[in-house]
């Protein structure tokens, strides 16, 4: 099962010019998602991964996703498939 991470879904227009941040969001499948955003790109993430899997980060811009931990990834239309391991923490440095 392919599990989307849509870190700012419902951001108001005037929000996304502006630093905007969320840390220790327990969200579906198992995740723990910190998050943070400036000027409508993704500044910081990390993603605790409490189970593993295929997840579909919905980044549309990125072309870069770097991460502490080494991570599978891809680039699709819908945005970055990653492959994450049960029990890691990944932090991304680049989600551009």
């Amino acid at each position: 099962e392919n599990k989307k991470i849509d870190l700012f879904p419902a951001l108001p227009e005037e929000w996304k010019e502006k630093e905007t941040a969320f840390t220790g969001f327990r969200g579906e499948h198992g995740l723990v998602v910190s998050a943070s955003m400036e000027n409508g790109k993704i500044t910081y993430l990390k993603l605790e991964a409490e189970q593993g899997g295929t997840y579909t980060l919905i980044c549309p811009e990125a072309e870069t996703v770097a991460s502490e931990l080494a991570v599978t990834y891809r680039k699709t239309e819908k945005g970055v498939l990653i492959e994450l391991e049960e029990g890691k923490a990944y932090t991304f440095t680049a989600c551009r």
